[in-house]
């Protein structure tokens, strides 16, 4: 038997639109809609801790319902398993949301995925001001 290939698939803004329902959760808690040019430095405040309370606030309102597939990966995904890929998820997201997490890929592609790795988020730089 051959082994089977392992194609490891990012979540949030790849496998689903996380940012969409995001800054639509921004606007509608906050009053706000965050501006595109802010978002290739992730900044969601006016700082770094602003922008994890934002980001925190949103999990933990269990906004996580409104995030969907992003066009066209449920059958991307099933294409690579029918071509006997095996599928891990790898995410930013901390550990301690691995239970929303895979709820929420088993929501949206149940059966797709071996496994979920979570790296944690690892902020890389100072959001521009």
């Amino acid at each position: 038997m051959r082994p089977l290939k392992t194609i490891a698939l990012y979540l949030d803004d790849t496998l689903v639109d996380t940012m969409t329902v995001l800054l639509d959760w921004i606007e509608e808690t906050r009053g706000y809609r965050v501006d595109h040019s802010r978002l290739a430095d992730y900044q969601l405040g006016d700082d770094l801790k602003q922008t994890m309370d934002i980001f925190n606030a949103f999990h933990a309102a269990d906004a996580d319902h409104k995030i969907a597939a992003a066009v066209g990966a449920v059958e991307g995904c099933r294409s690579f398993l029918n071509a006997g890929f095996q599928l891990v998820v790898v995410t930013a997201r901390k550990p301690e949301m691995a239970e929303k997490t895979d709820a929420l890929v088993t929501r949206l592609f149940p059966g797709v995925f071996k496994d979920i790795h979570s790296v944690g988020h690892q902020p890389d730089r100072t959001p521009a001001r």
